[in-house]
Protein backbone atom coordinates (compact mmCIF):
# COMPACT_ATOMS: atom_id res chain seq x y z
CA UNK A 1 0.00 0.00 0.00
CA UNK A 2 0.64 3.50 -0.01
CA UNK A 3 -0.20 7.16 1.19
CA UNK A 4 -0.27 8.36 -2.18
CA UNK A 5 -3.71 9.88 -2.90
CA UNK A 6 -3.82 9.80 -6.47
CA UNK A 7 -4.13 5.42 -6.23
CA UNK A 8 -7.49 6.56 -4.61
CA UNK A 9 -9.00 7.48 -7.95
CA UNK A 10 -7.26 5.31 -10.19
CA UNK A 11 -10.13 3.12 -10.41
CA UNK A 12 -8.03 -0.31 -9.65
CA UNK A 13 -9.14 -1.68 -6.60
CA UNK A 14 -6.97 -4.56 -6.57
CA UNK A 15 -3.38 -2.79 -7.70
CA UNK A 16 -1.61 -0.58 -5.59
CA UNK A 17 -4.06 1.30 -2.92
CA UNK A 18 -4.02 4.35 -0.96
CA UNK A 19 -4.47 4.62 2.76
CA UNK A 20 -4.04 6.34 5.46
CA UNK A 21 -2.03 5.67 8.63
CA UNK A 22 -3.68 4.50 11.91
CA UNK A 23 -3.69 7.65 13.72
CA UNK A 24 -6.88 9.82 14.57
CA UNK A 25 -8.34 12.31 11.76
CA UNK A 26 -6.95 10.81 9.09
CA UNK A 27 -8.03 12.78 5.78
CA UNK A 28 -8.05 12.21 1.98
CA UNK A 29 -8.69 15.40 -0.16
CA UNK A 30 -9.29 14.90 -3.92
CA UNK A 31 -9.62 18.30 -6.11
CA UNK A 32 -11.19 17.82 -9.47
CA UNK A 33 -9.83 20.61 -10.63
CA UNK A 34 -12.96 22.15 -11.97
CA UNK A 35 -16.77 22.91 -10.34
CA UNK A 36 -18.60 19.30 -11.03
CA UNK A 37 -22.01 18.19 -10.33
CA UNK A 38 -21.42 14.65 -8.00
CA UNK A 39 -24.13 12.49 -8.53
CA UNK A 40 -22.43 9.01 -6.48
CA UNK A 41 -19.95 7.82 -5.55
CA UNK A 42 -18.17 4.71 -4.06
CA UNK A 43 -15.73 3.87 -1.58
CA UNK A 44 -14.10 0.66 -1.05
CA UNK A 45 -12.96 -0.69 2.23
CA UNK A 46 -9.89 -2.95 2.42
CA UNK A 47 -10.68 -7.10 2.65
CA UNK A 48 -7.18 -7.61 4.14
CA UNK A 49 -7.34 -5.99 7.11
CA UNK A 50 -7.95 -2.88 9.14
CA UNK A 51 -11.44 -2.33 8.20
CA UNK A 52 -12.40 -0.93 11.24
CA UNK A 53 -10.34 2.24 9.78
CA UNK A 54 -13.10 3.72 8.24
CA UNK A 55 -15.93 3.67 10.99
CA UNK A 56 -17.49 7.13 11.25
CA UNK A 57 -15.65 8.49 8.11
CA UNK A 58 -17.48 11.80 6.47
CA UNK A 59 -17.76 12.72 3.04
CA UNK A 60 -17.20 16.50 2.70
CA UNK A 61 -18.05 18.40 -0.84
CA UNK A 62 -17.63 21.77 -1.44
CA UNK A 63 -15.24 24.27 -3.43
CA UNK A 64 -13.21 25.15 0.20
CA UNK A 65 -9.67 24.49 0.70
CA UNK A 66 -9.62 23.96 4.28
CA UNK A 67 -10.75 21.48 6.33
CA UNK A 68 -14.39 22.37 7.84
CA UNK A 69 -14.30 25.13 5.38
CA UNK A 70 -17.86 26.81 5.30
CA UNK A 71 -17.68 25.95 1.76
CA UNK A 72 -18.05 22.63 2.32
CA UNK A 73 -20.94 20.37 2.90
CA UNK A 74 -20.90 17.34 4.91
CA UNK A 75 -22.73 15.01 2.99
CA UNK A 76 -22.25 11.69 4.52
CA UNK A 77 -21.44 10.21 8.26
CA UNK A 78 -20.91 6.38 8.44
CA UNK A 79 -22.14 5.20 11.12
CA UNK A 80 -20.19 1.94 11.39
Amino acid sequence: GSNIAGFAVDGDRFGVISHTNSGKDNWLRIDLQISQSIIGGKIWNRADCCQDRLNGFKIWIGDGDAFGSNLNINCYIATT
